[in-house]
């Protein structure tokens, strides 16, 4: 079966030329067929792709029309089949609508009603009885042990000198001549000397610059001499020690002494033992 488009109304005019309905084919017209062997002789060049378009609406679907009667089979043109034409591009998709202005808030509603009155206070209820009786006294507990002794605190410093009294009232009788005393006397060396260059020694110290005698079992004879410590603060010594006790830490005994021994040796000549006098 044939694929190609008849050509209809086809006739010869008057003049002799060839007619398709009112249109008259001349010689001139028909010589652009001659040598035509393919119909892309007849296509241009293709244009360049136009623009999209809008995309028009949807058109209203149509009324189908009645069939028409078949005409009478008309003579054989000269046709040409066009090629079909480019398939147009796909329109841009459109963008999106402003988004819409947000509606102004409502209007604040109603209060909830004013606030109700307060009640009536209620009566006092009843008394919760009478005082129970006082109970009786319990026994008294058992008397605990008796807690260890504590350590003994350190010497207080000696106190002060009384004041001098008054003199006796002149005039008065002149006594008897006493007897001779015995000629004066070094002290021995007290047994406790160490003590008194101990940083945690709190009792009566010597006198400043007072001389003691001491031998040893050789019987070499030595002078003794005790020399305060003019760094030693007996109140702050007191005071770093009882704090060591109370802590129970023994790095914070005091370190300064009250003073110092200066021991002299003396030794016994055998020769020029005969004394000077002037």
């Amino acid at each position: 079966m044939s694929t190609k488009t008849p050509i209809v109304n086809l006739s010869i005019a008057s003049t002799g030329y060839l007619k398709i309905g009112d249109t008259t084919l001349t010689e001139t017209n028909l010589s652009v067929l001659s040598g035509v062997t393919s119909t892309t002789a007849f296509t241009g060049p293709a244009g360049a792709v136009g623009a999209q378009g809008n995309e028009g609406p949807t058109g209203s679907t149509g009324v189908t029309g009645p069939v028409g009667s078949e005409g009478p089979t008309g003579l054989r043109g000269v046709g040409v089949i066009g090629n079909n034409g480019d398939t147009g591009a796909t329109g841009f998709t459109g963008s999106d609508g402003p988004t819409g202005e947000t509606g102004a808030e409502g209007p604040t509603g109603p209060s909830g009603g004013p606030t109700g009155e307060t009640g009536a206070e209620g009566p006092t209820g009843p008394s919760g009885g009478p005082t129970g009786e006082t109970g009786a006294e319990g026994p008294t507990g058992f008397t605990g042990d008796e807690g260890p002794t504590g350590v003994d605190g350190p010497t207080g410093d000696l106190g002060p000198t009384g004041a001098t009294g008054p003199s006796g009232a002149a005039g008065g009788p002149t006594g008897a001549t006493g007897a001779q005393g015995d000629p004066g006397a070094l002290s021995y060396l007290p047994s406790n000397y160490l003590d008194f260059v101990s940083p945690i020694y709190f009792g009566e110290l010597p006198r400043d610059g007072i001389f003691y005698y001491a031998k040893n079992v050789d019987d070499d004879f030595f002078l003794y001499t005790f020399i305060k410590n003019s760094a030693y603060d007996a109140d702050f010594n007191v005071a770093a020690y009882n704090q060591s006790v109370s802590s129970n830490n023994t790095s914070l005994l005091p370190t300064t002494v009250p003073g110092f021994w200066k021991i002299s040796q003396f030794t016994l000549g055998t020769t020029n033992v005969t004394p000077v006098f002037t």
